[in-house]
């Protein structure tokens, strides 16, 4: 469904319609690992900035947050009422489009230490019962959802 070259040009990464995401070794074309977690068919994956994360999107109404090294799912993203077509990241890697059928386009703001830290003091007793897989969790990409700046309000596409 859709191909994508890592920043470096070392990794090449793979969306199916068996609802797997793979990774590639560029230079010999040997498949270093499969992502599992998609319960529908992936339309797209795209590399960080940085290429340690990859971002998936499925008809299964969710992006997901992959650790490139390790394959492991940090993040979910939901929010979509029907397919998510797209998911990209920004140039410098602190935010997230993600574009579904439901028509509209969500921007999510990745996380800086200081909005996790903030996070943790408000919800201080919430946190101290959230498992540790969680907390780290939000330390790789606290969903924030955008709510835009300089006066801009969100756009909802339509058809």
């Amino acid at each position: 469904m859709s191909a994508v070259f890592s920043p470096n040009g070392r990794r090449i990464a793979t969306a199916s319609n068996d609802g797997t995401v793979k990774v590639w070794d560029a230079a010999t074309g040997a498949c270093l690992r499969t992502l599992n977690g998609h319960s529908d068919l992936v339309m797209s994956v795209c590399f960080s900035p940085d290429g340690q994360r990859i971002l998936s999107s499925s008809r299964d109404q969710s992006a997901r947050l992959w650790d490139v090294a390790s394959g492991t799912e940090l993040l979910t993203l939901k929010g979509h009422r029907g397919w998510v077509f797209t998911a990209v990241f920004s140039p410098d890697g602190r935010r997230i489009v993600t574009a579904g059928g439901d028509g509209t386009a969500k921007i999510w703001e990745a996380a800086t230490v200081e909005q996790v830290e903030t996070q943790l003091r408000e919800h201080a007793s919430e946190a101290a019962a959230v498992a540790e897989q969680q907390i780290k969790r939000w330390l790789v990409l606290l969903p924030i959802p955008f709510e835009g700046t300089n006066g801009l309000k969100p756009y909802k596409w339509s058809r």
